[in-house]
C-alpha cells in the first residue's frame, strides 16, 4: 500500500473484498455485518471526510477505486487511494469488507504532517498519479532528501527533478490574499524522535491547506477557503525551466527577479560555453574569471535572497562567526550560509551553518524569501561578465515574445 498522504491518515487494521450484494452503510465505521459497496460511502463525523468506491475516468472504459476525499470540496479533492495498482473493472461485485475482529475507522483530522525523518520508520513520500484519469503510482514523487532532511526533493524516478530551498526556521510558501494578506509557512516540529513538516495557517478563513503532486512534476499548494467555498491555487512548483534541478549548471543560477526569468552566472564567473550561453542553453555552466588565490586577496561575496545550493556540509553548533572561520580557513571551501533557528529542534542545536566544497549547484536568486550566501571569490574579480552573454539571449526571448504577439494580433 503506498505512503498515507500529506492531508489524512486512517487506521487500516484489516482490509480486503469480498464478493456481497450491494448494501449501503451509514456513520464513521465499517461493520463486519454491513459491507461497503459502490455507490456507498461511510463519513467522518463531523462530516469532513468520507471513504467509498470511485472512478476518475471519463473514457469509456473505467476503473474504480477504494478512496478517501473531502466530502465538501466538489474538485481535486481525492486525498489517498487504496488499490492505485490493482483497479476494479466491475463495481457491481465489489465490496469492500472486515472481518468480525476488525475496524477500518476514518479519524477526524484537521490536517496531517509529513514525516521527513525517523530513526526507524520509513520516510513519507507524496507519489503522483500516472494520469489524470489513473491514480496508479506515476513516475514523480516528493518527500525530504534521505541523507538530510532540511531540504526537499520532487524526483522524476530516481532522478532528481526539483530541489527545495534548505530550511531556515521558517519557509515561506507563498502570499494568500483574500480581505487581507497573510504569508502561508512551511514549518518543522519533532514529536519523539520524529520530524515532519507542518503549515502554519494564520489566515482565519483559510481551512485547509492542500499539496499535491502533480502526475507531471508539479508541485501544487492550494488552499481553501470555508467561507467562500473556493479552492484557489497558491504556489505550484516547477513553475519556470529555469527551476528545474541543476538547470543552469555549476555557477551558474536561476534569476527569478526578471521580467524573463533565466540562468546568469555568479559575480566573478562566466560561462562554460559562451556560445550555449547566448543561445540559452546552460547546463555546461559557470567558470571563475580569476583563480583563488587563498590567504592572499580572497573575499566572500555576499549574494541576497538566495536560494542556497546543493550539497552542502552541515557544521553543528557554531557561531556565525565560528562558521565564517571554518570556510576562510579551508581554501577548498567556495561558500557558506548561516542561520539562527531561535529554536533547538535539533538534539539541542539551533544553529545551521553550512560549508560547500566545490561547485555550486541549483542555486536560485528568489524574490523576498531566500537567504544570504556568502560565495569565495577573488579580490580582483567581481564583475557580471555574463551580462554581455545572457543580453543576447534575453533578447531572442523578447523577440520570440513580440513574434508570438504579433502573430496572434494578426489572427
Amino acid at each position: 500500500m503506498d505512503p498515507l498522504p500529506i492531508h489524512t491518515m486512517i487506521c487500516l487494521v484489516c482490509w480486503s473484498f469480498w464478493l456481497f450484494p450491494f448494501c449501503a452503510s451509514s456513520g464513521s465505521r465499517l461493520l463486519p455485518d454491513k459491507p461497503l459497496s459502490a455507490g456507498s460511502t461511510i463519513t467522518s463525523d463531523d462530516g469532513t471526510f468520507a471513504l467509498g468506491f470511485f472512478s476518475p475516468s471519463s473514457s469509456g472504459i473505467k476503473h474504480y477505486y477504494v478512496g478517501i476525499w473531502y466530502k465538501n470540496i466538489p474538485q481535486d479533492n481525492i486525498l489517498w487511494v487504496a488499490n492505485r495498482a490493482m483497479p476494479i473493472a466491475d463495481p457491481s461485485s465489489a465490496t469492500l469488507a472486515l472481518t468480525k475482529e476488525f475496524n477500518l475507522a476514518l479519524s477526524d483530522t484537521n490536517g496531517m504532517n509529513l514525516r521527513i525523518t525517523h530513526r526507524t520508520h520509513a520516510l513519507q513520500r507524496l507519489i503522483s498519479w500516472r494520469n489524470p484519469q489513473d491514480p496508479s503510482p506515476g513516475n514523480f514523487s516528493y518527500g525530504a532528501d534521505p541523507d538530510e532532511f532540511r531540504q526537499r526533493f520532487i524526483w522524476n524516478g530516481s532522478t532528481p527533478y526539483r530541489r527545495s530551498s534548505v530550511w531556515n526556521n521558517n519557509l515561506v510558501v507563498g502570499q494568500y490574499v483574500e480581505s487581507i494578506e497573510s504569508t502561508i509557512y512551511y514549518t518543522l516540529q519533532t514529536i519523539d524522535d520524529e520530524v515532519y513538516i507542518s503549515y502554519g495557517l494564520p489566515v482565519p478563513s483559510v481551512s485547509l491547506v492542500l499539496m499535491k503532486m502533480d502526475y507531471s512534476g508539479k508541485l501544487n499548494t492550494r488552499v481553501w477557503n470555508s467561507n467562500m467555498s473556493i479552492l484557489t491555487d497558491l504556489t505550484s512548483q516547477p513553475n519556470q525551466e529555469c527551476n528545474k534541478f541543476g538547470y543552469c549548471g555549476p555557477f551558474g543560477y536561476c534569476d527569478n527577479t526578471q521580467p524573463i526569468v533565466t540562468c546568469k552566472c555568479i559575480d566573478g564567473f562566466e560561462p562554460n560555453n559562451k556560445q550555449d550561453w547566448t543561445a540559452c542553453r546552460f547546463s555546461q555552466g559557470c567558470h571563475r574569471m580569476e583563480a583563488l588565490r587563498c590567504g592572499q586577496g580572497d573575499g566572500f561575496l555576499n549574494t541576497s535572497n538566495m536560494k542556497v545550493p546543493d550539497q552542502f556540509v552541515f557544521v553543528k553548533n557554531r557561531s556565525l562567526d565560528e562558521c565564517i572561520a571554518e570556510c576562510t580557513s579551508n581554501c577548498s571551501c567556495t561558500a557558506y550560509a548561516y542561520a539562527n533557528m531561535s529554536t533547538k529542534f535539533m538534539n539541542g542545536d539551533e544553529t545551521r551553518c553550512l560549508l560547500w566544497i566545490g561547485d555550486l549547484i541549483d542555486t536560485e536568486k528568489l524574490i523576498g524569501q531566500g537567504e544570504n550566501l556568502y560565495i569565495r571569490i577573488n579580490g580582483l574579480s567581481g564583475k557580471r561578465a555574463e551580462e554581455r552573454y545572457s543580453k543576447n539571449c534575453t533578447a531572442g526571448l523578447v523577440m520570440f515574445a513580440h513574434k508570438i504577439r504579433d502573430n496572434q494580433r494578426g489572427s
